[in-house]
């Protein structure tokens, strides 16, 4: 056996093709947000920087939050934003500074952006005047950019702090004051710095001697209120509240501390009382006297810790990744009343018109997706972990749950999933599932793969175990009756099984590769993505598998999903890949999207590529010349999918793929072999197809059905309840 990729071959790989070809897909769509990072509120908006770009809320009602207005931007990072007037100023990592008008909060508009020579991560504004300055943290230095004219932004000067990365950026009168983060050691310190002339900042100056971690910064009234993770004083580790008096910014100095149970996140200041958060806790202190902050209530309750705040009329808002809202009105009692934007998405897969999101709480959630560009939410169901993967066979959704074993959802009401069974397995966490037949394959944690009978979804029987070594399942796929099995590290094995009796799995060949992490399988190629890229095998002769093509990508290769000729593959922080794979020997690319978040699973329906973005579902419309003109994708392979819904009264759809034209016809039998009825397709070109058999004049049982193209003929059995 060999490895699937060396070094040297993914060099020569990728040195033959960086550039894209041609444009194959198109940004169209996204929704479950989430990632937020910042918030600011003014009136009754909540301005959220998050992964995507920005997010409005109407807080009209704090306890019922609405999403009304929405920016996407592909470059996406380590957001903040600053709103005065109305323009919105956000940071996008990389890609700079982003510039929006927000006079109409639900239609924000592209004005205007600055390209920052390193990576912007915080933001300040300040009037001077007639002009407009943006003050941002760019990690290598503060830039200062005049946006006096948002649509022409313009660089006016820098200030850099030797062996320092600009972290957190704050604007009182002509003064900056800088977060700053040491490189060698990961250590900090307060710095300020002269902005009465934008174009020559001069250094006035600082507190810490790389001894502090500001995670959090705010000055009001001659003192800065820092929340702090880190602080050696004296000589002991020391997290929570720092106060300092800057009424001399050439001189600042320490007031005092108060300490939290854990490293404090982000802090702002209203009225009388700061904020500050710490892990899952916003903690309320009584500011009246500096020098003497006093708390004088806590509430926990986020899940996550704060890395962004604001408080606007009785209520703060905490940025956790999602948004949560605490009542403050009584500032000894706050109370969580409301969060939006949560969870993250890891898979997704698609049956008609309905789409399967998992991934961080709720868990599963179903969306309509009749007009893809505009996704609708419909019902969601609680699972105990962090779901990965799904799997949709007729009416039930097949979920992954971790130690909670393998959740069997009936989605045939999408507004109210019900869950009618659990395969509870032994012997650990299930995390990629495949349901073939009336069989599910489990993929488990430190176990291999475990076959389940599902015939009875209520009751679903471990029926046996398949021959692979105790370590994780990456990635499962069935095709012409073979099981292929990915087995991460240390194994680094594909197992092709032969499932021809789908309860008694035969080995019939393996081959090495290195961290695995996803398979497709059309036809006598398996097309598999690891840490490396992507490999394509030639698996005709399972006994004799070769590697007959290759392409490395710019980061972990997560999932492949094949149309055609082409490939897309999901490559964790470099977004989603459309790769020429007519000729394995010489993959080339075609296209390729940087998305805002890491990017995980694919699922393809009806022209429509539907990416987990772990911060969103993201939907990119397939363009024409990789779409045949009946609208539909060209399915790679022949297939027979289960009839929906089984067992069924009366009538029953069954639905398959054609990857060519050819003449199709169903045939029928009863549970002795006798033929009862045939159903005559004729010549159909390629595409998916749907036909629904009224099964009114037969009696209740066992029932099988055979369909046949050209030289291509599959059975499958359907039980009929009456």
């Amino acid at each position: 056996m060999r490895r699937l990729f060396a070094l040297s071959v993914l060099i020569s790989v990728l040195s033959m093709s960086v550039q894209s070809r041609g444009q194959v897909f198109e940004y169209v769509g996204s929704t479950l947000w989430s990632g937020v990072k910042d918030v600011q509120v003014v009136d009754n908006y909540a301005y959220c920087a998050v992964q995507n770009g920005l997010m409005i809320l109407d807080i009209l009602d704090p306890e019922k939050p609405e999403i009304i207005g929405r920016y996407y931007y592909s470059e996406g990072g380590r957001t903040a934003i600053e709103v005065v007037g109305q323009f919105a100023y956000l940071t996008a990592g990389t890609a700079g500074l982003v510039i929006l008008d927000v006079s109409d909060p639900s239609n924000p508009l592209y004005i205007g952006s600055y390209d920052t020579p390193d990576c912007a991560v915080d933001v300040a504004i300040s009037i001077n005047g007639a002009e407009r300055y943006a003050y941002v943290a760019d990690i290598g230095s503060l830039q200062v950019i005049n946006v006096t004219e948002p649509a022409s932004p313009a660089y006016i000067g820098f200030y850099s702090a030797w062996a320092c990365d600009v972290e957190k950026v704050f604007m009182d009168g002509n003064y900056a004051y800088l977060a700053l983060l040491y490189r060698i050691d990961l250590t900090g310190r307060l710095e300020i710095v002269d902005m009465s002339n934008p174009s020559n900042p001069n250094y006035i100056g600082g507190y810490g001697n790389y001894n502090i971690d500001i995670q959090g910064l705010f000055i009001r009234d001659g003192y800065a209120y820092i929340a702090n993770s880190w602080y050696e004083y004296p000589g002991s580790p020391f997290h929570g509240l720092l106060v300092l008096d800057v009424s001399n910014p050439a001189n600042p100095t320490f007031i005092t501390r108060a300490a939290t149970g854990h490293p404090a996140t982000s802090i702002t200041l209203s009225g009388n009382y700061a904020y500050l958060t710490e892990l899952l806790t916003l903690i309320i202190y009584d500011i009246t006297n500096p020098a003497n902050p006093n708390p004088v209530g806590s509430c926990s309750g986020a899940r996550n810790y704060s890395v962004g705040s604001s408080v606007s009329d009785d209520v703060f808002y905490g940025a956790d990744g999602g948004l949560n809202l605490f009542d403050v009105s009584n500032p000894s009692s706050p109370a969580l009343i409301g969060n939006v934007a949560r969870g993250e998405t890891h898979g997704v897969a698609i049956r008609a018109e309905l789409a399967c999101r998992v991934g961080s709480a709720p868990g599963f959630q179903i969306f309509d997706i009749s007009d893809p560009i505009l996704p609708k939410p419909r019902g969601s169901y609680e699972t105990q972990d962090i779901a990965g993967s799904v799997f949709l066979q007729g009416i039930y959704a097949y979920v992954p749950d971790g130690s909670e074993g393998v959740k069997i959802i009936n989605i045939s009401n999408a507004s109210g999933p019900v869950l009618v069974g659990v395969y509870d397995n032994p012997s650990g966490g299930a995390r990629q599932v495949f349901a073939y037949e009336d069989v599910l394959y489990v993929g488990i944690d430190e176990s291999g793969i475990d076959i389940v009978d599902v015939s009875d979804p209520a009751n679903p029987v471990l029926v046996g175990q398949s021959p692979i070594p105790s370590y994780a399942i990456r990635g499962i796929d069935v095709s012409d009756g073979h099981l292929y099995a990915l087995a991460s590290y240390p194994l680094n094995q594909m197992y092709i099984f032969d499932i021809s009796d789908p309860l008694h799995p035969i080995t019939k060949g393996t081959y090495d590769i290195e961290y695995p992490n996803g398979i497709f399988v059309a036809g006598n190629i398996a097309y598999v993505v690891s840490d490396a890229g992507l490999g394509i095998l030639d698996v005709s002769d399972p006994s004799n598998i070769s590697l007959i093509g290759g392409y490395a990508t710019p980061d972990w290769a997560k999932k492949v999903y094949v149309v055609g000729n082409t490939a897309l593959v999901s490559v964790n922080l470099s977004g989603l890949l459309a790769l020429d794979v007519s000729d394995p020997a010489n993959v080339t690319m075609l296209q390729s999207i940087d998305t805002p978040g890491r990017a995980y699973d694919i699922a393809v329906s009806n022209g429509y590529i539907f990416l987990a973005d772990v911060y969103s579902l993201i939907i990119f419309r397939m363009l024409q010349s990789e779409i045949p003109d009946d609208g539909e994708y060209l399915p790679p392979d022949f297939a027979l999918s289960p009839n929906y819904p089984n067992p069924f009264n009366v009538t029953t759809t069954i639905q398959y793929d054609l990857p060519y034209q050819t003449d199709v016809k169903i045939d029928f039998f009863d549970l002795l072999g006798r033929k009862i009825k045939t159903l005559n397709e004729g010549l159909k070109p390629a595409g998916k197809y749907s036909i629904l058999w009224n099964a009114d004049g037969y009696s209740s049982g066992i029932y099988f059905y055979k369909m046949t193209a050209g030289e291509y003929s599959q059975s499958r059995r359907c039980t009929l309840i009456k």
